[in-house]
């Protein structure tokens, strides 16, 4: 029993090592509404995890009426369970997270618990505070005994709220029933109106990688760019901050062999995601969870709707059904998911992410140019598209149902799907119909509404 002990934590730490060294860090940043240039918060997260491309998403049913169900990113992990990279809930509460590493690997992995807290806030927090309040409470619970909290964690919702909490339960003999020790940081008080990190923070007291503060001033600078020129929105976060090929830097359109190591998207970058959020009060429902299912700087951001209550299969399926054949969900990757990383692999000609072995971070920058010489136009028909079906939707709420997101959700993904896989922005065509007038057929909580009425007038009848 004890060598299996010792070769178990041996093997983790090995593994532990291999990741942090070569893995390196996350990015994510939250942005207040109070700066960006549509008057909406925003939050985003690049992953790293070059022992992993596989993703999809995934949409988990409410059990709080006031939270609702989620939208959440998941994979497998190298112990072979899910985690939730972040996710969204119909509520408009949003959150992701990076690990924050102590070089401990039962830390760093076999007790951590850093998703654990993601997945339940996305069940239970409807604003900022209620996230804090978790926080506070999580050592109650005896179920969080053995755990571990090491973690950055980045939150918005629709009332405002943008702020990063830097989190730790310490170490020593308290580490796994200590309350979690946390710093908040928000962006709606913060200097320029954003906050980032990347997987180290104050309350760790270890060495950490010199490449996390260099990407995270990276990612401030590109943040601080952006404002100055009152350009900061989701938009330009998907497209300049998320795809950051280190910008500027010596390289012209023939440079087949560039370094990523340090830029803010690199070859262990295997997913990006993007929350435009809703003006402070407003309906979440127009909450837009906007994500790229691999590397980003090869792939397209999808725009996805928690209130539509599901998620396209091109996000979850490996296959398309046919007339006999229903998709098939038996891995944890999906067909916008495996398109991605299959045209990935023609950019980083020593790499090979289907072995998980990684040569090196030189991209082939040429090949990348002209991958986005129609991956760039084909997103912005998207956010064109999306921008003009929700300004629709808000001049007619009645509009704004379950049904139509799913339906206008989906057809982004295939439209998405099918001219990626013939390289080009025009393959297939776009000849979506906005709905100009309320379903005849009214949704379930519609339908309870309408006969709750009918049973109230007949009671009523009957009561005198």
């Amino acid at each position: 029993m004890k060598r299996i002990i010792f070769l178990t934590v041996f093997l983790m730490f090995i593994v532990s090592e291999l990741c942090v060294n070569r893995v390196l860090a996350c990015d994510i940043a939250v942005i207040s509404g109070n700066v960006t240039a549509n008057g909406r918060p925003v939050l985003w997260k690049n992953r790293d995890n070059q022992f992993n491309w596989m993703q999809e998403l995934t949409f988990k049913k409410g059990e709080n009426p006031e939270v609702g169900g989620s939208i959440r990113v998941i994979d497998w992990s190298l112990i072979i369970s899910v985690i939730t990279s972040g996710g969204i809930n119909e509520a408009g509460f949003a959150i992701t997270n990076t690990s924050v590493h102590d070089n401990n690997p039962i830390h760093d992995n076999i007790t951590n618990a850093d998703t654990e807290v993601v997945e339940k806030a996305l069940k239970t927090c409807e604003t900022v505070e209620d996230f804090e309040n978790l926080l506070d409470h999580w050592h109650e619970d005896p179920l969080n005994d053995y755990k571990m909290i090491t973690a950055n964690f980045a939150v918005i919702d629709a009332y405002g709220g943008a702020a990063i909490y830097e989190a730790f339960t310490g170490l020593g003999s308290d580490t796994y029933t200590s309350k979690i020790d946390y710093i908040k940081f928000d962006a709606n008080t913060a200097e320029k109106g954003f906050v980032s990190r990347t997987n180290h923070n104050s309350l760790v007291d270890v060495m950490f990688r010199e490449n996390s503060v260099i990407r995270k001033d990276r990612a401030d600078s590109i943040l601080s760019h952006l404002l100055e020129e009152d350009r900061l929105d989701y938009v330009s976060v998907m497209q300049e901050l998320a795809k950051d090929i280190c910008g500027n830097e010596e390289k012209d359109e023939y440079c087949d062999s560039f370094d990523t190591k340090n830029c803010i998207n690199r070859a262990a970058t295997n997913l990006s995601f993007v929350v435009d959020g809703v003006q402070k009060g407003s309906d979440p429902k127009f909450s837009t969870f906007w994500c790229n299912l691999g590397e980003p700087a090869t792939g397209v951001f999808v725009p996805y709707f928690p209130a539509a209550k599901k998620v396209s299969f091109y996000a979850w399926a490996e296959s398309v059904p046919s007339q006999n054949v229903e998709s098939l969900n038996i891995a944890p990757y999906c067909l916008l998911n495996k398109a991605v990383a299959d045209r990935e692999l023609t950019m980083y000609e020593h790499n090979d992410i289907s072995l998980m072995i990684y040569g090196n971070y030189f991209i082939n920058y040429q090949k990348l140019l002209e991958t986005q010489a129609w991956t760039i136009p084909l997103e912005n028909i998207l956010i064109e598209k999306t921008e003009e079906f929700l300004d629709k939707m808000s001049l007619n709420e009645s509009l704004m149902t379950s049904e139509n997101l799913d339906n206008f959700s989906h057809y982004c993904a295939e439209f998405t799907y099918e001219n990626y896989i013939h390289e080009t922005d025009s393959y297939m065509m776009w000849d979506y119909e906005i709905p100009t007038q309320e379903s005849s057929q009214p949704e379930e909580g519609e339908k309870e509404n309408f006969l709750s009425l009918i049973l109230s007038f007949f009671k009523s009848l009957f009561s005198v």
